[in-house]
């Protein structure tokens, strides 16, 4: 998703296991779908391989000085 200005919508998120101080965490995005100016985005955070965090969101990308939808 691409803009100067992106604005999370609907969100799924869901915290699989704690994460203690000083572990690694890696996050990997991947578009699911492209509707318009509309994004569903799979977000998925794991530390050692395992999954700890994820969420499935709607991202909207905004022209940061018009105020308008990009697509």
């Amino acid at each position: 998703v691409d803009g100067d200005v992106v604005l999370t919508g609907l969100v799924n998120a869901k915290f699989k296991q704690p994460v203690m101080a000083g572990e690694q965490i890696w996050a990997t995005a991947e578009v699911l779908r492209h509707l318009g100016p509309r994004w569903v985005v799979l977000v998925v955070s794991t530390v050692r391989d395992l999954p700890v965090f994820r969420a499935k969101m709607v991202v909207v990308a905004v022209d940061g000085e018009k105020g308008a939808l990009l697509r």
